[in-house]
C-alpha cells in the first residue's frame, strides 16, 4: 500500500508513571489511534516497576548495577511474562483493534548480546525493522516490548529506551517521543524547548542535564545520526499533548543543527 508507506513514522516510547496509570494510558492510546491517520505509528514500552513488583511475588530481589537491571536467569522468566505478556497485552487492548503486539524476538526485530557473563541483560547489536514496515504498511500499530534474544537464542532483557532509539533509527522516524515523568529537560525549573548536539555537552557540564537523563539525551543525539529527525522528551497529561510533543510545542526537542 504505497499511500501507507508515504506517511512519516512516529515512535512513541511509554514508560514511568504514564504506563502505570490506566487513565493516562487510555487517553494516550486514543491519541495514538487518531495520529495513525497522519503518521505510521509504532509504540515501544517499558515496565520496570511491574517487573520488580511481580519479581517480589516470587521472592526475587532485583539487582541493579549503575542503574542497570542485571537480569538473572530466574528473573528473565518474569521479564518475559511481564513485558511480552501483561504490559504488552494491556497496551494492545487500550489501543484497540489496530494494535499488534510484538517483541524484539519476533522476526528478528532486534538481535542482542549480553552485557556481562551470566547476565540476561543485553544490548542491541542489529535491528531489522522489516516486520514493523510490513505491519505499518497495512495500517497496523505495532506495540513493541523490549525482550529479545541473542543470535544463539539466549533470552535477553533490553532497556526500553535503547529499543525505542534503535527501532526509530532503523525506521528513519520523523520523531521519537519519550513520554517522561517530567515535563522535559529543565533549567531553573523551566523547560528547555530545543537542544542541539552542540549544546548537549555544555548542558551536562552546567548541570542542566543530570542523572538518568544524561545517557538518554546522549543516545538521542546518536539517534539523530542514525536517521531520526528529532527526539522529544516530555510528559503526557491531556489529549493533544502527544501531537504537541511531536510538533515541538511541548517538552524538550532534540534536533539536528540548523
Amino acid at each position: 500500500m504505497s499511500g501507507e508507506n508515504e506517511r512519516p513514522v512516529v515512535c512513541v516510547k511509554i514508560g514511568g508513571r504514564a504506563l502505570e496509570d490506566a487513565s493516562t494510558v487510555g487517553e494516550l492510546a486514543k491519541e495514538i489511534v487518531r495520529l495513525n491517520d497522519r503518521y505510521r505509528c509504532v509504540t515501544v514500552h517499558g515496565g520496570g516497576a511491574e517487573i520488580s513488583r511481580i519479581s517480589g511475588v516470587f521472592g526475587l530481589s532485583p539487582e541493579f548495577r549503575d542503574g542497570v537491571r542485571m537480569t538473572r536467569r530466574e528473573e528473565m522468566q518474569v521479564v518475559d511474562m511481564v513485558l511480552a505478556g501483561l504490559v504488552n497485552t494491556s497496551l494492545v487492548r487500550a489501543i484497540g483493534p489496530k494494535a499488534v503486539g510484538v517483541s524484539g524476538c519476533d522476526a528478528g526485530l532486534f538481535v542482542g548480546e549480553s552485557i556481562a557473563p551470566d547476565s540476561h541483560t543485553g544490548h542491541i547489536l542489529e535491528p531489522d525493522p522489516h516486520i514493523l514496515n510490513v505491519l505499518m504498511g497495512e495500517g497496523w500499530i505495532p506495540v513493541v516490548s523490549s525482550v529479545s534474544a541473542s543470535s544463539e537464542g539466549v533470552p535477553l532483557n533490553i532497556n526500553a529506551d535503547e529499543a525505542a532509539l534503535s527501532v526509530s533509527g532503523s525506521l528513519h522516524a520523523k520523531c521519537l517521543v519519550f513520554i517522561s515523568d517530567i515535563d522535559g529537560v529543565l533549567k531553573d525549573h523551566s523547560v528547555v524547548p530545543v537542544l542541539f548536539p552542540s549544546t548537549v555537552e555544555s548542558a551536562i557540564r552546567e548541570g542542566v542535564i543530570t542523572g538518568g537523563m544524561i545517557p538518554k539525551v546522549r543516545a538521542s543525539v546518536a539517534a539523530l545520526n542514525d536517521g531520526v529527525d528529532s527526539i522529544s522528551i516530555g510528559s503526557f497529561e491531556h489529549t493533544g499533548d502527544l501531537l504537541d510533543l511531536i510538533d515541538g510545542k511541548r517538552g524538550s526537542s532534540i534536533q539536528k543543527e540548523q
